[in-house]
């Protein structure tokens, strides 16, 4: 999850009119919710106080950073990483407690980006990931103007899902 803060009216320009309001009903503010679905799948749900401090969060369909960057850049300068110890367990929770009834958090960081170098050598992208964001990452490669073959495949040796996301060696975004 990321946390919101910037101004309301920067919000709005970025994403216009809320889809819909919560109202207040016991909560301190109202509060705006805009719900997106990508063409991968990924779905994005920003919620921002309407009428209180300038402040909100961004709620995604797996827990990946990365993969919200990648839909949406705006993210990266506007929001920022709720990254603590809590955060590392809650999300053990959610794959330890839905795994069963949702696929993709049981294979979260389960698959691998690779490249073909220009040299025949195969090489590892970034860090093991879901398959609806490793597929949307060869995508987003494959667009690019420097033309190498990417593919995915899945990771046979990954063990904690959580420490995966360092395996690159890579400070995360």
């Amino acid at each position: 999850m990321r946390c919101v803060a910037c101004e309301r009216r920067e919000i709005l320009a970025h994403l216009d009119e809320p889809h819909w309001t919560v109202p207040k009903d016991g909560l301190l503010f109202d509060y705006h919710h805009w719900v997106f679905k990508a063409d991968c799948g990924f779905r994005v749900c920003y919620s921002y106080s309407a009428d209180g401090p300038p402040e909100g969060a961004i709620h995604t369909s797996i827990p990946e950073d990365d993969h919200l960057l990648r839909h949406d850049p705006w993210c990266k300068n506007n929001s920022r990483r709720r990254d603590d110890v809590h955060f590392d367990t809650d999300i053990r929770r959610l794959i330890e407690f839905y795994s069963e009834a949702d696929p993709i958090l049981g294979d979260l960081h389960s698959f691998q980006v690779w490249r073909m170098g220009d040299d025949g050598n195969e090489m590892n992208v970034g860090y093991p990931t879901s398959e609806i964001n490793a597929r949307c990452h060869v995508a987003e490669l494959e667009s690019h103007k420097h033309k190498q073959i990417y593919w995915y495949r899945r990771c046979t040796d990954v063990a904690d899902p959580i420490d995966a996301r360092n395996l690159s060696g890579q400070p995360l975004p």
